[in-house]
C-alpha cells in the first residue's frame, strides 16, 4: 500500500486485518517503516505492506521509511495506491501516480486504486487515472470499514489476472521455494533412475511438496503423499 502521508494507509491495512495492528493518527508521517502482515485473499496467501508515506523530507528518519516504501514498491505484486478521496489529488499524489506510471516493464505489477474517505464528501480523481488508466478503482472509507469485501475481491481478480498474463514469480521468497521443489523433483527422478527404492523417494517428493505449499499458502498433509505413493508404504 503506497501513498502520501495521512491518506489512511494504516486505517485500511487495519480493516484488512479486522485488527488494530498499525498505529493510526492524525499526524501525517505516523507511520515511518514497512509494516508486512499476512492476509487470505480469496485463498491467496498475501503479505500486506504497510508502508511509510512517499513524500520529499528533511527528516533523516521518515527520508529511510520513504526509501523503504519505494523498494517494497519495486517488490511487490501488486500496489494498492490509496488516495484521500475526499480531496483533489495533490502534487504528491500525482508525483506517485507518475512513478507508477513509469515503473520498469519488469516492475509493472497491476495497480488498484484505492479511494478512501468515502464518508467525506468526494473530489474527482480523474487527474490520476488519466496517469493510470489501467487501474482497477475501488472506494473505500477504511474507518467505518465499508468497501472492504470489494477491495479484496479487487486485489484477488488483479493478482490472478497478471498470474495468467505473466507466468512469473511474485517475491525473491516465493522464487526460492520453487527452486527448491524443482531441485527435490530433480534428485527424485535421478534417484529413481537410479533404482533407489521408491519409499525412499517419499523424502525428496515430501521436501518439494513443502516448498511448493510455502508458495500456495496451503499445508501438505500425509494425504496427499498416501495418494501418490498409494501402491507401497511410506516411512514416517
Amino acid at each position: 500500500m503506497v501513498g502520501r502521508p495521512n491518506v489512511g494507509k494504516s486505517s485500511l491495512l487495519n480493516a484488512l486485518l479486522r485488527s488494530d495492528r498499525s498505529i493510526v493518527t492524525p499526524i501525517a508521517g505516523t507511520t515511518r517503516d514497512v509494516i508486512r502482515e499476512s492476509i487470505n485473499l480469496g485463498g491467496i496467501a498475501a503479505t500486506l505492506l504497510d508502508t511509510a508515506g512517499i513524500v520529499a523530507t528533511e527528516d533523516v528518519v521518515e527520508r529511510i521509511g520513504v526509501e523503504r516504501s519505494r523498494q517494497a514498491l519495486a517488490t511487490s505484486a501488486l500496489v494498492a495506491f490509496v488516495v484521500d478521496g475526499s480531496m483533489l489529488p495533490s502534487a504528491n499524489d500525482l508525483e506517485i501516480a507518475q512513478v507508477l506510471a513509469n515503473r520498469p516493464a519488469d516492475q509493472r505489477t497491476p495497480v488498484v486504486l484505492v479511494v478512501n474517505k468515502q464518508d467525506l464528501p468526494q473530489q474527482s480523481q480523474q487527474e490520476i487515472l488519466q496517469l493510470l488508466p489501467d487501474a482497477a478503482v475501488v472506494s473505500v472509507s477504511a474507518s467505518l470499514g465499508t468497501g472492504i469485501e470489494a477491495l479484496e475481491q479487487a486485489f484477488s481478480a488483479s493478482l490472478m489476472a497478471d498470474a495468467h498474463a505473466q507466468p512469473s514469480l511474485v517475491n525473491a521468497r516465493q522464487r526460492a521455494a520453487l527452486d527448491r521443489a524443482h531441485a527435490h523433483v530433480h534428485d527424485a527422478i535421478e534417484a529413481h533412475a537410479a533404482g533407489v527404492p521408491q519409499d525412499l523417494l517419499a523424502t525428496s517428493v515430501r521436501a518439494a511438496l513443502h516448498a511448493v505449499g510455502e508458495v500456495t499458502g496451503e499445508n501438505v498433509d500425509e494425504a496427499v503423499l498416501l495418494e501418490i505413493f498409494s501402491t507401497f508404504c511410506i516411512g514416517k
